[in-house]
């Protein structure tokens, strides 16, 4: 007798929960994540052989705020092994519009979670519901140290088809994951005889016959507010569980079946070497709200640069590394990139807050890389004629490029600067070349209607331009999914019009309803320079996808496109492939191969190829809704997804650059352009003095520019700092020398996620030689020689207060604080003992019960402790918007102004007007931005009259500081709208460099 295999299939059971959507991440917070845990709970409790799995470290972080007995309930389960974390991330993010570095992040937040909280990780990206899937993601899962990737979105259209049940899916660079791309919707139960009807045996015996493993992977549960799934689906997995049947039940893990497997039978799978986007639906998530979109780049781009600044100066010893503030932030921007957030399909409640979370964040991240390159700064030798002015490069790469920098006049000097990587470098505006004195790479002209006619590379003679670029308006009325969709019978139309006309006084064109204004400037860099060209819309034009078409001279049917980690060609637009990702630039080399055009963006994301000669890059849509039908069932979504009619109305500032290569995109280094582009030189105003480290310093150096350093940041377990480089060229290379500071002392391999892989040798004169597959990534954990010349970070004291306040409640008893005289109060459990900020302490008052802990401002006088201080910091609020108020420091009255302990931080154009969706514009509420130091905050706070707590009602205090000049008193404001929380007198070096221009807006 012949023996039969054993066959499995893993049943993962679970509630998809999009923390906002149609709802926002309060209704998450109050309903859908509690009825989630107590649902699941009780299912446990009546059928033991249920187990559950549950996505995002973001919702049980919310549990862990909001929700602390569930959460305590909740620890227990999953102990026991029946509840299951997975995913691997803070939360089920889009993978199409992010950076590697930030899907890396997810990984290393999400799962050092779980480690932290419960001892778990999970090892499965777990993306049951998502828009597509770019080829650097098995890659970069696998760098992480994951195993799978699971999703049941190939079904709603593959570009790729769904060519297996379980395979294996290999990345960019030839690592990758197994993939169960076919397991059913997550949000569908269990009928009778499902184990039959739905032909598991002769999958899991196809796959068997395959690579030796007799398995296959199912889900089933409920979607999108969580939940649990219906009890007679629980009810009937327990029958195939113990019935008698060929295929083995298991209630599974989502990694499960992959870490079932061993190396043979992985080696056997079929293989899959290539992305797997979808055909229409989330074509359109490529570009939707791309004011989200811009400011989630602009996160990524400042935290990189905050981290590299920040290990620099804590080496030199400056500082210390604010690894909470930067996790803090990270998480929050991690958080907002989930998949009906970033991508841009949430309604407009929800979009407030994550307006605010990213401004929130680009806040801390400023903070952050401010106090780091003072920190650096003081050790710069700054003396000179003329303002001097410390430029920080946070590439891996010297930089030569232009800076402006407003002079006291009111007026803009502009000068060339050259920093080494991962350096600094002092220029002084009497010394500094003037950018005129070396004539443009580019000569530009325009057309009547103000469109760049042609570009003409002055070093070659060679036009770039077959014809002019213009912005199209092509008609965008999708039958469904409207925020989600670009269809292809959409792009392939004519255009409907081409913006122009004539310019009105202010240089803008009114066309069909929006305003455009465009400006193009030569911009010079280390690598030969590019044409910049900008375009101020005012959008209000609906049932349009606005595009820019690149005609281009180079001709190619296929065009090369921008991964993050690597890249990937693709050919014109057809029906399955029309509307694509690119990460930062797009590229096309002439079928000559002698020549080709580079077009780098900076926040746009969504492209299409009508033709051999264009690129054309997707700016804005706004779907009309005429004709649309929903597949949700009931007249609630449809209603709500009317406001997508006005979607992306209001201003948005669009940035290209374009330049020629003398072949394909390696031979004008579009990487490192485009990387210089979205990550520009940062200039700060500094004072003058000597310093040991002369005018320049480099924290590292890569001898090959075909590998660069993607991140730079500290360990999250241990005092390493970790090194994140990547290969850029597609090819191999060998003996990679990179050097840091005063040299390495130490280093070992890590994966992604920071866990340890292999020592690595370091060579005689402490440098690392490093070996590279084509686009592969290292992540390197080294230790640093002593530093030659140390600095020194802030000395303080705290100073007492009279607290006469109680504005500090515990959840316990909420209606002990009231800091606005309406029972609101800062959760103290939220609020630590100690407030860090940038070097700085804040002693916070006691939270006994009926304890003061807060000072009402009223003039009173505090005496400051005996010694040399320089600066004294406060830590406040006021009730208000934001007050203006004078302060006495001794003697001498000095002006400030502080935000309000609550509300918002950052929004954009909002069109919630009184609580209904405005679609005039002219009466849509303006954007703003508070630039004040947010020292601490919370996403919550607690009303007394409620006795709740109210999700997602922000409370922050705000760090501000003024010269001390031998002074011993302060006066407080006479102004009782202010609340002081703190007061902290430091001798602090760190305050002597300001930011040219704001690092964010």
């Amino acid at each position: 007798m012949i023996d039969q295999p054993d066959r499995k299939l893993y049943v993962v059971a679970t509630s998809h929960l999009d923390t906002q959507w149609r709802w926002t991440f309060r209704d998450t917070i109050q309903r859908y994540l509690p009825e989630t845990l107590r649902a699941n709970f009780d299912l446990f409790r009546r059928h033991p052989h249920y187990n559950f799995n549950f996505e995002g470290a973001y919702r049980y972080m919310l549990a862990k705020e909001y929700h602390p007995e569930l959460y305590a309930e909740l620890k227990g389960w999953i102990a026991t092994g029946r509840w299951h974390v997975c995913g691997a991330s803070i939360d089920a993010g889009d993978v199409n519009t992010v950076s590697p570095e930030s899907l890396v992040r997810q990984a290393l937040y999400g799962n050092g979670f779980f480690r932290r909280e419960f001892g778990k990780v999970s090892r499965d990206v777990f993306l049951p519901d998502c828009f597509g899937f770019g080829w650097a993601l098995p890659s970069i899962a696998a760098h992480c140290g994951l195993k799978s990737f699971s999703t049941s979105k190939l079904e709603w259209g593959s570009s790729e088809g769904i060519p297996f049940g379980v395979g294996f899916w290999e990345g960019v660079n030839g690592e990758g994951v197994v993939a169960c791309i076919d397991p059913g919707q997550y949000s569908l139960g269990l009928k009778d005889d499902w184990l039959n009807q739905e032909g598991w045996l002769a999958r899991i015996d196809k796959t068997g016959e395959r690579c030796g493993a007799y398995a296959d992977l199912k889900y089933f549960g409920l979607g999108d507010t969580g939940g649990a799934p219906d009890e007679q689906s629980v009810i009937r997995l327990g029958w195939a569980i113990e019935g008698d049947t060929p295929i083995e039940v298991v209630s599974a893990a989502a990694d499960e079946l992959a870490l079932s497997m061993t190396d043979e039978q992985i080696a056997g799978l079929p293989r899959h070497a290539t992305e797997f986007l979808l055909i229409e639906h989330g074509t359109g998530t490529y570009t939707a709200h791309g004011e989200m979109k811009r400011w989630n780049r602009m996160n990524e781009c400042l935290a990189d640069a905050a981290e590299k600044a920040s290990v620099a100066a804590e080496w030199l010893g400056a500082i210390r590394y604010p690894r909470a503030k930067l996790t803090d932030a990270w998480v929050r921007v991690l958080a907002n990139q989930m998949h009906d957030i970033l991508p841009g399909t949430s309604v407009p409640e929800a979009c407030r807050l994550s307006w605010n979370d990213e401004v929130l964040s680009l806040n801390q991240f400023a903070a952050a890389l401010k106090d780091a390159v003072c920190g650096v700064a003081k050790m710069l030798d700054t003396r000179g004629d003329g303002t001097p002015v410390v430029v920080f490069n946070p590439t891996s790469v010297e930089r030569v490029e232009s800076i402006a920098v407003p002079t006291p006049d009111g007026g803009e000097r502009t000068f060339v600067a050259r920093v080494p990587p991962l350096g600094f470098a002092v220029h002084h505006l009497a010394e500094v070349q003037a950018e005129d004195d070396e004539p443009d790479r580019y000569a530009v002209s325009t057309d009547a209607d103000g469109n760049v006619a042609s570009i003409v590379d002055r070093t070659t003679g060679r036009e770039l331009l077959a014809a002019p670029i213009r912005l199209q308006m092509l008609d965008h009325a999708p039958k469904e999914w409207p925020a989600w969709t670009i269809v292809y019978d959409d792009v392939t139309r004519p255009p409907r019009s081409v913006v122009g006309g004539r310019a009105g006084e202010d240089g803008s064109v009114l066309h069909e309803g929006s305003r455009f204004r465009t400006s193009v400037r030569s911009v010079r860099t280390a690598w030969g320079g590019a044409v910049e060209i900008e375009w101020d819309i005012e959008w209000q034009t609906p049932g349009t996808i606005l595009k820019a078409a690149f005609p281009l001279a180079a001709s190619n049917p296929r065009a090369v496109y921008d991964l993050g980690l690597g890249t990937i060609e693709r050919s014109n637009n057809h029906e399955k492939l029309h509307e694509v990702p690119a990460q930062q630039w797009a590229h096309l080399t002439d079928a000559s191969g002698m020549f080709g055009v580079s077009i780098m963006t900076e926040g746009k994301y969504g492209w299409d190829k009508p033709e051999d000669g264009t690129l054309r890059l997707t700016l804005l849509h706004s779907p009309r809704m005429t004709g649309f039908k929903c597949h949700l069932g009931g007249a609630n979504f449809t209603d709500h997804f009317l406001e997508q009619e006005q979607l992306d109305f209001g201003p948005h500032r669009v940035r290209v650059r374009i330049m020629a290569t003398p072949g394909d995109w390696r031979a004008g280094r579009t990487v490192w352009q485009a990387g210089a582009f979205n990550q520009p030189l940062l200039a700060f105003f500094a004072g003058k003095h000597a310093g040991p480290l002369g005018r320049s310093f480099s924290l590292a150096h890569v001898d090959s520019d075909a590998v660069a350093v993607k991140a730079l940041k500290k360990a999250e377990d241990s005092g390493e700092y970790v090194l994140r480089l990547q290969e850029i060229d597609g090819r191999p290379q060998r003996n990679v020398r990179v050097a840091m500071g005063d040299g390495i002392a130490s280093a070992r391999e890590l994966n992604g996620m920071e866990e340890h892989l292999g020592a690595v040798d370091v060579a005689d004169d402490g440098a690392l030689a490093l070996d590279f597959r084509p686009f592969g990534m290292r992540t390197i954990a080294v230790r640093l020689k002593s530093v030659a010349h140390s600095s020194s970070t802030p000395v303080c004291e705290h100073v007492a207060l009279p607290f006469d306040c109680r504005a500090i409640s515990t959840n316990d008893n909420r209606q002990d604080g009231n800091i606005d005289g309406e029972g609101n109060s800062i959760p103290s459990e939220q609020l630590p003992g100690i407030v860090e900020s940038e070097g700085i302490p804040f002693r916070t008052g006691p939270r006994r019960a009926r304890q003061n802990n807060a000072v009402v401002c009223r003039g009173q006088t505090v005496e400051l402790p005996d010694g040399d201080w320089t600066r004294v910091y406060a830590l406040a609020a006021s009730l208000s918007g934001g007050s203006d108020s004078t302060i006495r420091i001794g003697d001498r009255v000095e002006r400030f102004r502080v935000p309000a302990y609550t509300g918002f931080v950052g929004q954009w154009h909002d069109r919630l007007v009184n609580g209904v969706c405005e679609a005039d514009p002219s009466k849509y509420e303006p954007a703003f931005v508070r630039y004040a130091d947010v020292a601490w905050c919370c996403s919550h706070r607690h009303n007394g009259s409620s006795n709740a707590d109210e999700a997602y009602r922000y409370t922050y205090l705000f760090k501000i500081g003024w010269d001390l000049r031998g002074e011993r008193t302060v006066t407080l404001p006479d102004d009782t709208r202010i609340r002081v929380f703190g007061l902290t007198v430091a001798r602090n070096a760190n305050e002597g460099a300001q930011p040219v221009a704001p690092l964010y807006d």
